[in-house]
């Protein structure tokens, strides 16, 4: 019986999309917040069948265009 404690393998194949569930999890944003950017267009999807799916690099550059946050002084 296999560990599942074990750490993943180090040549697992990159994410390259994510279902919404996932997205929002890895955005840490709600299922609606989501939709609202997919709607805004600032998200992109594709339908692959009846399954919505969320490309990593649409969900980097979302990420990549939110404000920065500047460094408060000590």
């Amino acid at each position: 019986m296999a560990n599942t404690t074990e750490a993943p393998d180090a040549k697992a194949a990159p994410i390259k999309a994510y279902r919404i569930s996932d997205a929002c999890r890895a955005l840490s944003i709600s299922r609606s917040a989501l939709y609202r950017e997919l709607a805004a267009g600032r998200i992109e999807a594709r339908k692959a069948g009846g399954m919505t799916l969320i490309p990593a690099r649409s969900v980097d550059a979302w990420l990549d265009g939110l404000p920065t946050i500047p460094a408060r002084a000590a």
